[in-house]
């Protein structure tokens, strides 16, 4: 997860002005709701379907790189796009008698772009800490025994608002939206296992409560998502070996090794290629080359 500036006027045409269609599916929501009452029996959430514009999902996936907001994983042309709801329009699993956040149907500051498998319950195994490869490919046999992924969970600190007359400011989503704050002050990466964790960053006492459970209710580190970040983890592993070898046999001569340290930072620095913002899971990109390159800076520290 990356952090993206929303940008202003990104907003499109079709929910600003809005559209015929967006203002007459707010009337019609509103009066459902006027006359339902949620945790009634028989009660369903309306139906809102006007959101999934064509120029809304153009603009989405434009704004995210063609990649879910919550795991990175590419969705260009993969027919798993999904439209999200940060606030849950349909109602809110921590909260059965909550009416979802029906109001914000189509509040463009409340979409963000995802993967299916992050946004609907799926069964997936996930793990909670590093295995053996073993228990690892078996893991990625396994049928999991339940779903997970976010669907309407929408958990919080504070008092949560349940009309649209609540007040949203009094509310601490303990989520990360990826257009609101910057995940990296909340997730953190295992970098030196077998395979790639992202873990909620220690905090007084633990570990941030936002982190923690954003990975819990992406399910970030469901077995087949840590699969493909792992084989990024091992390319960027690769190329740092191929760096400090050439750099172990520049520094064999006294007289060349600030050469070579200057050739391995410069290689080190070429890693941020698979960290640009159309490439898969740049979070961990970024933290695996941070490290390299602090890495580095000691060794020119050790020798100078």
């Amino acid at each position: 997860m990356r952090y993206v500036e929303r940008p202003n006027g990104s907003i499109p045409d079709h929910l600003s002005l809005p559209s015929a269609v967006v203002a007459l599916e707010r009337l019609r929501g509103a009066r459902h709701y006027f006359r339902k009452t949620p945790g009634i029996a028989g009660f369903k959430a309306y139906e809102y379907v006007a959101y999934r514009h064509p120029s809304v999902a153009r603009a989405l996936a434009e704004m995210f790189e063609d990649k879910c907001a919550y795991c990175e994983t590419s969705v260009a042309g993969t027919g798993t796009a999904r439209i999200e709801h940060f606030r849950p329009k349909g109602g809110a699993l921590d909260v059965p008698d909550h009416p979802g956040y029906w109001w914000l149907a189509h509040d463009w500051e409340n979409l963000l772009p995802s993967c299916a498998s992050c946004n609907e319950g799926r069964r997936f195994a996930v793990l909670t800490e590093m295995v053996s490869l073993e228990e690892f490919k078996r893991l990625l046999r396994r049928r999991a025994e339940r779903s997970v992924g976010k669907m309407n969970h929408f958990p919080i600190a504070g008092v949560r608002a349940m009309t649209r007359k609540g007040d949203l400011s009094a509310e601490d989503p303990l989520l990360i939206d990826p257009a609101r704050r910057d995940p990296t002050n909340h997730l953190t990466w295992r970098l030196d296992g077998e395979q790639s964790l992202v873990e909620a960053r220690p905090v007084p006492g633990g570990r941030c409560p936002r982190g923690a459970e954003s990975i819990r209710t992406f399910a970030l580190n469901r077995v087949l998502l840590v699969k493909e970040r792992t084989q990024l983890l091992n390319e960027l592993r690769y190329q740092r070996e191929q760096i400090l070898e050439d750099l172990r046999v520049g520094m064999d001569d006294p007289s060349q090794t600030e050469q070579a340290v200057a050739n391995a930072k410069r290689r080190a620095s070429q890693l941020r290629r698979f960290a640009l913002p159309d490439r898969p899971y740049t979070a961990l990109a970024t933290a695996f080359v941070d490290a390299f390159e602090k890495e580095l800076l000691s060794i020119d520290v050790g020798r100078s």
